[in-house]
């Protein structure tokens, strides 16, 4: 008997990395490996949409074998991972990401940020240390950052005690929600990113390039920085361990079960809601 072959309404799937895509160590297990290739195989375009820098988020790109556009800095960025070329980028102004910078310096916080050529960091301490083990990322101490700021950030980041970190974040909104986009990511950093982006206008971007409706995109996040996306997307899974804004943005939620595997077993549900 020949088996049948299975179809799915849906063209372009993308996909969060950490707490997603990647467990707790940081890997991608064997189940959720599949699960990207088993969409892959359905003729379904597959892109990584993460709040990391494009260069950190190629090495699963390319582990998994996919081509073509990455989302990196929270749809800041949207990049062609083996030609180079930039469909789209929005980058902090110079004179808000000195505003920033300069009141996180102030209030005591470490300053980690996102330039073409790398992360800068304003020192090298503990929290500097916990974000190179989290995501293998290179830092670059630069102690006058806010005095040599001549060029636009993707990201500045506040980095400190996150005590510190949730009670300045109803600071930074009062300050600036007019202006920048404020995302809570880990709870030692708060992000700073153009007031425009979010991976929801990344993801729409590389809809556009593939000429994908929005009805076709199936989007998978557990984070803050994926409200957006999970809202906006034809088809938003929330992984089973996500936070409650994800969950309530989200049209589906993963089953319960080991979050290593959340993204695989949402995967499967995507599939079979057709």
């Amino acid at each position: 008997m020949k088996q049948a072959i299975r179809t799915t309404p849906y063209q372009l799937a993308a996909i969060d990395l950490d707490d997603t895509l990647l467990g707790l160590d940081k890997q991608i297990s064997s189940e959720n490996k599949a699960a990207v290739q088993l969409l892959t195989n359905l003729g379904i375009h597959v892109v990584l949409a993460s709040g990391r820098k494009h260069q950190n988020i190629l090495q699963f790109h390319q582990q998994l074998g996919l081509r073509g556009l990455i989302v990196s800095t929270h749809g800041a960025l949207v990049k062609d991972a083996e030609t180079g070329n930039i469909l789209q980028q929005q980058l902090v102004p110079v004179n808000l990401a000195s505003q920033v910078m300069a009141d996180g310096l102030a209030y005591g916080l470490t300053l980690i940020c996102y330039y073409s050529d790398g992360v800068r960091v304003s020192e090298k301490n503990v929290w500097t240390d916990l974000y190179q083990k989290r995501t293998g990322e290179e830092v670059r101490v630069d102690s006058k950052l806010v005095q040599n700021l001549h060029e636009a950030p993707q990201k500045v980041m506040w980095s400190g005690e996150p005590e510190r970190i949730s009670a300045l974040h109803q600071v930074a909104k009062a300050r600036y929600q007019e202006q920048l986009n404020i995302i809570p990511t880990d709870p030692e950093n708060l992000d700073f990113i153009a007031m425009e982006v979010n991976k929801a206008v990344g993801v729409a971007a590389v809809a556009q390039h593939y000429g994908v409706k929005q009805s076709e995109v199936v989007a998978f996040g557990d984070g803050h920085n994926d409200v957006p996306l999970l809202s906006w997307a034809g088809l938003g899974i929330a992984m089973s361990h996500a936070c409650p804004s994800a969950k309530k943005s989200a049209k589906l939620v993963a089953s319960p079960g080991n979050p290593e595997t959340s993204f695989a077993r949402a995967v499967a549900m995507a599939l079979a809601s057709n």
